[in-house]
């Protein structure tokens, strides 16, 4: 027999994947009166909340009940970055740290935190997360960009 969390989960990732996140709520905000700490179904329904117009405090509210159930879920930590990068740049950048020291090997979190230093203006910071998170995965296509970006924008265009 299937695991009811996996089932729901599955199906609310793939319809925040297909950006159908008012669907993908309802499913996570089902499944989660009936399990309340379950950390990954906070951090994926924040994910979807985030996108939703008015959305914003519910989806904060979702995070930090992701990274309150566990402090161990990288996932948790990213999600809260997002939600607070557009308020909180440095609150951001302590949340994307954090999910990086539990999983430095994704890249998406190099990415992010770069895109903080360059939204901050911070070039050569950017440029080193850009690169670290190349280092992490090679093919990431995120880090690839913003290091062409950066570099476009420290007048280093060719390289």
């Amino acid at each position: 027999m299937e695991d009811p969390f996996n089932q729901a989960y599955q199906r609310a990732l793939a319809l925040v994947r297909l950006r159908r996140y008012a669907e993908a709520e309802k499913l996570l905000g089902a499944y989660l009166a009936s399990a309340p700490q379950d950390a990954p179904a906070h951090a994926l329904l924040a994910r979807a909340l985030v996108h939703l117009p008015g959305r914003q405090e519910d989806a904060l509210r979702e995070a930090r009940a992701a990274v309150h159930s566990d402090p161990n879920l990288a996932e948790g930590y990213y999600i809260l970055g997002i939600v607070l990068s557009g308020r909180e740049a440095s609150a951001a950048l302590a949340a994307f740290e954090s999910a990086l020291r539990i999983d430095p090997r994704q890249a998406r979190f190099y990415e992010a935190i770069g895109h903080l230093h360059l939204a901050c203006g911070r070039l050569p910071q950017a440029l080193d997360s850009a690169l670290a998170g190349r280092k992490a995965d090679p093919c990431d296509v995120g880090c690839a960009n913003l290091q062409a970006v950066v570099l476009m924008r420290l007048g280093r265009g060719k390289e």
